[in-house]
């Protein structure tokens, strides 16, 4: 019987293809089991790195002075948090964006003092208020603007928007009948009643500190100076006639960090090369924003009580120099409104002195005010933006 000849060809394993196959997506697999682990642990070092940012409001930059630089954080974290809160929902783990998403939920008293949705507002009401910080109609000098342009520039946009309160800090005029600023505002801008109050600096015809400005009967003037203060800052109310009703103004202007230029130009040195001889820089500058942070604290705690005494509903407005998650921001506010989270839009950054630019200036009114607008006006005269707010007074 013939045997079969032993084929010299060896069948080919028909599973190795499938065999790489497994391997390929068992790799895929551990690749995206360690991608997910990293992502989850990142997003759980935002949720401890956000947790103090939710008690800074509440204490006192006295008691753990660092956390005064949280409130910088806020706008970047918050915007993390719902990058989280995106990726795990499109990557379908819904579970684990209930993290960030508890987060967002847990702090949106504080979240809602960064951003406001675009709309569009309804126009001017029977109140407009306005503050600015002027900058004694000289910081825009800085970029160019000669001061005579600059409180031509100034008193342009007070005409334009016509406000009926107007509270000016850091303002600076010639007396009465010299043809100043302040007579320019009774003749050219159509004030008719106007409070001022001198803090610091000039002769017998210079006259450098805040004001009220009204088109309304002003039935009481005061003025608060904040103790221990290192620069002109401090606090005037006046209570204004409006109708059968009296509102209650105030006008602040908070201890500002005091920074100069050379301080920040060596503390940009030392980020680029921290081995340059600038430490001690570095130390004089934390120290200040240090000593600024206590003093506001104070002073802001001081406004706090003045608003919660007053006989009649509150306008309060001014140049706080400290962001809304921070703690002078909510001792100011007390229970009043913040007219940005009422009638904003997107940022509503004031500070004009550069980038980054922060919510520095703010305005609250009583809860019987109904705020229909809120607006921050970017031309630039000065190193603010002026802050103007439609209202009208509840029935």
């Amino acid at each position: 019987m013939p045997t079969k000849k032993k084929s010299c060809f060896v069948q080919a394993d028909n599973n190795l293809p499938h065999n790489g196959l497994n391997r390929a997506r068992a790799a895929w697999h551990w690749l995206r089991t360690l991608i997910r682990r990293f992502l989850l642990l990142i997003n759980l070092g935002l949720v401890v790195a956000t947790l103090p940012l939710l008690a800074v409001a509440y204490i006192p930059p006295d008691h753990a002075w660092p956390l005064i630089f949280y409130p910088y954080l806020m706008l970047p974290l918050l915007l993390a948090h719902i990058a989280c809160v995106l990726w795990w929902t499109l990557s379908r783990h819904q579970v684990y964006a209930l993290i960030s998403l508890a987060v967002v939920l847990g702090g949106w008293p504080l979240h809602r003092t960064q951003w406001q949705e675009p709309g569009w507002g309804k126009g001017r009401d029977e109140l407009v208020i306005m503050s600015y910080n002027v900058g004694h109609f000289r910081e825009a000098e800085r970029i160019g603007i000669k001061a005579g342009d600059c409180s031509d520039g100034i008193l342009r946009l007070i005409t334009e928007e016509q406000p009926d309160i107007l509270c000016l800090q850091e303002y600076h005029s010639s007396d009465r009948g010299r043809g100043g600023v302040t007579d320019r505002l009774f003749r050219d801008c159509g004030m008719q009643q106007g409070y001022f109050q001198r803090i610091g600096g000039g002769g017998t015809d210079s006259r450098s500190g805040m004001a009220i400005f009204s088109r309304h009967p002003i039935v009481l003037r005061r003025f608060v100076p904040f103790p221990g203060s290192i620069s002109i800052t401090s606090c005037q109310l006046a209570d204004l006639k409006i109708g059968r009703d009296t509102v209650r103004v105030i006008n602040f202007h908070l201890q500002s960090n005091l920074i100069e230029k050379s301080e920040l130009a060596e503390i940009e040195a030392f980020s680029q090369d921290p081995k340059t001889e600038k430490t001690g820089s570095v130390r004089a500058v934390l120290a200040k924003i240090r000593q600024a942070a206590r003093l506001r604290t104070r002073q802001a705690e001081h406004i706090g009580r003045l608003v919660r005494e007053s006989p009649h509903p509150v306008v309060l407005c001014g140049d706080l120099n400290d962001l809304p998650a921070s703690y002078a921001y909510w001792q100011a506010r007390a229970h009043l409104q913040d007219t940005y989270m009422e009638g904003g839009q997107l940022l509503g950054t004031t500070f004009a002195g550069g980038f980054p630019s922060f919510r520095i200036d703010h305005m609250f009114v009583d809860p019987s005010i109904e705020v229909t607008r809120h607006r921050v006006i970017r031309q630039r005269f000065s190193d603010h933006f002026p802050v103007v707010c439609s209202a009208r007074l509840r029935k």
